[in-house]
């Protein structure tokens, strides 16, 4: 085990969102996030059929809210309920119940990965232990059936990239690769743009989807990221690499 992190984060969802929209290709690779207003949350459900509500400061999938909007009837899911209302107004009291306490965020819903019902997506770790950032390593994360969620601290479990691929996308070894340093540039560049504000960065947790059609979606950044996923992975290495690492951020601090 290792020390508590002393280093810089930054909380705000929205914050890190904006910010990472400022660069043009990753903001491609970034689903329609915005801060919740009724406004927005208007205009996104006349776009899109599916969207995550999430607090701007929450932390492991807690609070997080899908709304579904099929036909004449939205479908209000959370990890401990859901309720099915006829109209937008029969929704919304319910809705400002759940959100007055926070600020939350709004995001377009993409499809996930799923194996035998358990949706999957990612997350890619980055660490910058001296002055240049590392690729640590990428894990899949498996929520429980038909969750909305896939957070560990929900229930989720950590899965091999390559297993999570070859299983659910049926894609060979060099596709895998392809895609995984196709990812790692990606992050590499979302790193580049978080640290041209906030230098004191030392820890990136992306989270990202891979959907049916094999597109890249990243759904937010952690400056605090955890670990134990990785203790998961088959190769003890890299859960060992990333705790050195820490261990090396520690010291400058």
């Amino acid at each position: 085990m290792y020390q508590q992190r002393k280093y810089q984060y930054v909380a705000s969802k929205w914050t890190k969102t904006h910010l990472l929209m400022q660069d043009d290709q990753v903001k491609a690779r970034i689903p329609d996030t915005r801060p919740l207003t009724y406004e927005n949350l208007t205009d996104m459900l006349s776009l899109y059929s599916v969207l995550y509500l999430k607090p701007d400061n929450g932390m492991k999938g807690q609070g997080i809210i899908r709304l579904t909007h099929v036909e004449d009837s939205y479908l209000f899911h959370t990890r401990e309920a859901q309720w099915e209302f006829l109209t937008f107004e029969d929704m919304l009291p319910i809705l400002k119940q759940l959100t007055k306490n926070y600020k939350f965020v709004i995001q377009q819903g993409v499809s996930l990965l799923t194996y035998q019902e358990h949706p999957i997506d990612f997350r890619v770790l980055l660490q910058k232990p001296k002055d240049k950032w590392v690729y640590s390593g990428i894990v899949g994360k498996m929520g429980e059936k038909n969750s909305i969620v896939t957070n560990m601290a929900l229930g989720g479990k950590g899965v091999s990239f390559k297993t999570a691929l070859t299983q659910t996308l049926q894609m060979e070894e060099e596709e895998i690769k392809s895609l995984r340093d196709a990812i790692r540039d990606l992050c590499f560049r979302i790193a580049d743009q978080l640290t041209s504000k906030y230098h004191g960065l030392r820890e990136l947790g992306i989270d990202l989807v891979i959907d049916p059609n094999r597109e890249v979606w990243i759904l937010e950044v952690n400056t605090t990221p955890g670990h134990q996923l990785f203790r998961s992975l088959p190769n003890e290495k890299i859960y060992q690499r990333i705790v050195r690492n820490v261990r090396l951020i520690n010291e400058q601090y």
